[in-house]
């Protein structure tokens, strides 16, 4: 069986289609801002190389790189062809070559392709907790995103837990100044290159409340 490409494996997840117009750079903006934003659950049934797309890609974005210097997730020429390029020497237009067709899936197919996704990411699971279990007493890690350096906090749990030292209690900190803070604050406090607010503040176990005043950037308190 073949591998699923990136935007088949995102595909088969989210439902999305391109827009009218959208090209490819466009939508592969889009698939990795949704891509970024599911849940744990869903996160953990996308392949280990979509995972790290999204990483790379959301990363990109948030240090404002130009769209089309945004790496292309495989399988996109099929969904959306691509963009026909000039020769640099005598400026003639080159049309991309046609894309392979393939049969529309169905919705029973979609379904079908999400489970043995996740049927393989639950093996690759279980076969790395079989060596966790030969010590009961040792103590899980935190999930993060393969393939980041950054390793970019996905989605904060709402735990209200806040561990002495990490950088959840740097931002519960500056919540709860009397003068709040701003996001590009946060972002610099904790090297992180993209936040959800809300999300942090529910891991802080605080309830966000905010201020935007006309000509001024958004505040943030935590209570």
């Amino acid at each position: 069986m073949a591998e699923i490409t990136v935007v088949e494996d995102l595909q088969a997840l989210l439902n999305l289609e391109p827009g009218e117009g959208e090209t490819q750079h466009e939508f592969a903006k889009r698939l990795a801002e949704k891509g970024f934003a599911v849940t744990e659950e869903d996160w953990e049934t996308l392949s280990e190389s979509t995972q790290s797309w999204i990483n790379d890609t959301v990363t990109a974005v948030s240090e404002k790189k130009p769209i089309s210097e945004l790496t292309l997730p495989s399988g996109i020429d099929v969904v959306i062809p691509a963009e026909p390029s000039s020769d640099p020497e005598t400026g003639e237009i080159t049309e991309a070559p046609a894309p392979v067709k393939r049969a529309a899936k169905k919705k029973s197919d979609v379904k079908a392709l999400t489970k043995v996704v996740y049927a393989r990411s639950f093996a690759k699971s279980s076969n790395t907790g079989a060596d966790d279990n030969e010590d009961s007493n040792k103590v899980k890690k935190a999930k993060v995103r393969k393939g980041s350096d950054n390793k970019v906090p996905r989605k904060a749990k709402a735990s209200g837990e806040v561990r002495k030292g990490s950088k959840t209690e740097i931002v519960a900190k500056l919540l709860q100044r009397n003068a709040g803070c701003t996001s590009k604050q946060v972002l610099e406090a904790t090297g992180w290159p993209a936040i959800s607010m809300p999300a942090i503040s529910r891991a802080c176990g605080l309830k966000l409340v905010k201020e935007k005043k006309k000509g001024e950037v958004t505040r943030y308190w935590g209570k």
